[in-house]
């Protein structure tokens, strides 16, 4: 089952958003620039929707890390096993941030890092698989202090209609910048 019933529909929604002036998006992110300069047709697959989406990621992915090399977290990086940040630290990036995005069983969530001393590198995110099972997905990535960045899960089982209702922040896994 897939969450959205007209591939149509949702890509005219996922466009539409795109679309939207830069100062009606919560934040401009690489991955959203990337994905507007794909100028997919209204008659694009989800296989091909998806296969932009995780070009897009791998590219981001790799220019964010860059950035944090160049602004001198590189042996932070090399060095860094994520721990898992606090609850209050958890409740601030996510009021700073966007909501999650599901369509084509893709989840995204375009993240506010409002952590001073904190590069992000991995979130959770708990759902709900087609039996009403939990489960816990996870993506990997790059967001340095005050930056914004998309977290992209390819190939979730998104389980039924509603499921955008049930998914939430399970957690968020950083690097200490010092």
């Amino acid at each position: 089952m897939r969450f959205c019933q007209s591939g149509a529909f949702c890509l005219s929604l996922v466009l539409l958003i795109l679309a939207l002036p830069k100062s009606a998006k919560a934040a401009e992110t690489c991955f959203h620039t990337c994905m507007e300069n794909r100028h997919l047709t209204s008659k694009v697959s989800g296989l091909a929707m998806r296969g932009a989406m995780q070009s897009c990621n791998r590219s981001c992915e790799s220019e964010a890390r860059k950035k944090l090399v160049s602004e001198g977290f590189g042996p932070v990086l090399k060095a860094c096993i994520p721990k898992r940040i606090s609850d209050e630290e958890l409740k601030k990036v996510r009021s700073a941030s966007a909501s999650i995005l599901a369509f084509y069983n893709v989840l995204t969530w375009d993240v506010k890092n409002v952590l001073p001393d904190k590069i992000l590198r991995r979130v959770e995110l708990a759902t709900q698989n087609i039996s009403l099972e939990d489960v816990i997905v996870t993506s990997a990535g790059y967001v340095g202090p005050g930056q914004t960045g998309t977290f992209y899960i390819g190939n979730v089982e998104l389980g039924y209609p509603a499921v955008q209702l049930s998914t939430r922040i399970a957690a968020i896994y950083a690097c200490d910048t010092h």
